[in-house]
């Protein structure tokens, strides 16, 4: 017996509507959906409060 993966493509109509019903996030690639892990509250928190902080390290740093 093998194991072969089933591989079926998926319109992006069809991808749209579905991720419009679906409780959690997926990435479409080429015909293929993929489930993504969401972030927390607390995560996107974080993320938001320190971006500036990296965008202006990486920015400062390619000016010198």
């Amino acid at each position: 017996m093998s194991n072969h993966a089933v591989s079926s493509f998926i319109t992006v109509d069809d991808y749209l509507a579905g991720e419009a019903e679906s409780p959690i996030k997926h990435e479409y690639v080429d015909g293929e959906v993929f489930a993504v892990g969401g972030a927390s509250d607390a995560h996107v928190t974080i993320a938001a409060t320190n971006l500036p902080a990296i965008a202006c390290s990486i920015a400062c740093r390619n000016m010198s």
